[in-house]
């Protein structure tokens, strides 16, 4: 039955869509890095074959569906953030010293790492094929959600900002 909301069809894409998101990529830095000098026909030949790899590797396709939504959403939520900001004044130079430039590129990381680890899971598992219902995602979720975790990370949260404010640096 065929419906508005139906993405189904998006799957049959994928390949596609990943292909011009890692050329446009792979471009981006090989055009902002200049590795190859300014010739543009080199960086597009290299990002070509670079996207043409991608594609090839499946991992890489379930890679980019992981981690592409995250991302999306972490940017929608920064741009919410700017605009909060800026509605009360600041610009945006004062904004990004309020955020910092390393916390964006941390988080970024992170959903990146993260969304390795969710691809590559099945193949690095200690669990091997069980059927216990144990997973390496399960697992590290009952970690992080240990009650004792929890406290401890809060206590350096709370220990961070109080160093930050008591020095006195912004």
């Amino acid at each position: 039955m065929a419906t508005p909301l139906d993405f189904g069809v998006i799957a049959y894409f994928k390949p596609f869509i990943v292909f011009l998101l890692a050329f446009a990529v792979a471009f981006a830095i090989l055009k902002k890095a200049k590795i190859f000098g300014d010739n543009r026909a080199i960086n597009t030949i290299i990002s070509f074959c670079f996207a043409l790899l991608a594609v090839i590797s499946g991992k890489f396709i379930d890679f980019v569906s992981v981690a592409t939504p995250w991302i999306a959403i972490f940017l929608t939520f920064l741009l919410l953030l700017f605009a909060v900001f800026m509605f009360f004044g600041l610009k945006e130079e004062e904004t990004w010293l309020h955020i910092g430039k390393w916390t964006v590129i941390v988080v970024i990381g992170l959903i990146l790492v993260l969304s390795l680890i969710k691809v590559y899971e099945t193949k690095l598992s200690p669990y091997g094929n069980q059927t216990t219902g144990k997973s390496p995602t399960s697992e590290t979720f009952r970690t992080i959600l240990n009650p004792g975790v929890l406290g401890a990370l809060f206590i350096l949260i709370v220990a961070a900002l109080a160093i930050r404010l008591i020095s006195g640096k912004d």
